[in-house]
């Protein structure tokens, strides 16, 4: 069995097979297994066969001497570098609201789950705790609660999600009037 590849006049990859005989097709290029697995990477140049390193970025493409900047139209490139950066506001946003918050002289869970059962607990309560109630902190310690407690507990989350929410949409306007790729990558979290 030979594994094969059929490069265009570029030296691109264009099909690829396996013979069950000992001979490729004719204008094909026999291939070594790990080369057949990893022919998208692959080019022919001067009747040899290079592995493409990694792609530096979508701006890029490949050429005799390695990967190149293609002219890019500016104005994608800042709307690329937007996306990307507010992405990456999004999961820093996404991260502080779930951070453990300090409440009763201890700390509790403040995942969206944890946030979501309080909710439901406050909900089906109707304003009572039965007694012996307790929810339990980050170490699950069992702290005895009112329904008053249960409450500043909720608010507790609710001001730390605020706080994070006005950060993000700080970080979000600034972002919008961002003009160089500089300005960009500097809106942080």
């Amino acid at each position: 069995m030979l594994n094969y590849c059929f490069f265009d006049v570029n030296g691109y990859p264009k099909a690829a097979g396996v013979t069950e005989g000992n001979t490729a097709p004719i204008g094909s290029t026999v291939l070594t297994t790990a080369q057949f697995a990893n022919r998208s990477n692959l080019i022919l140049q001067a009747g040899s066969i290079v592995t493409m390193p990694t792609k530096p970025s979508i701006y890029h493409t490949w050429s005799s001497t390695g990967w190149v900047l293609l002219p890019v139209d500016a104005t994608r490139q800042l709307t690329d570098a937007m996306i990307a950066q507010g992405k990456i506001l999004g999961l820093a946003y996404y991260n502080a609201i779930q951070i453990p918050v300090a409440y009763m002289g201890t700390t509790f869970q403040s995942d969206i789950a944890s946030q979501d059962t309080l909710n439901k607990v406050l909900v089906g309560l109707n304003g009572t705790t039965p007694v012996g109630f307790y929810w339990v902190d980050a170490v699950n310690a069992k702290i005895s609660m009112t329904n008053a407690q249960l409450q500043g507990l909720a608010g507790v989350m609710l001001a730390q999600g605020w706080t994070a929410f006005q950060r993000l949409q700080t970080r979000k306007d600034a972002l919008k009037i961002a003009t160089t790729l500089a300005q960009i990558q500097a809106v942080v979290w």
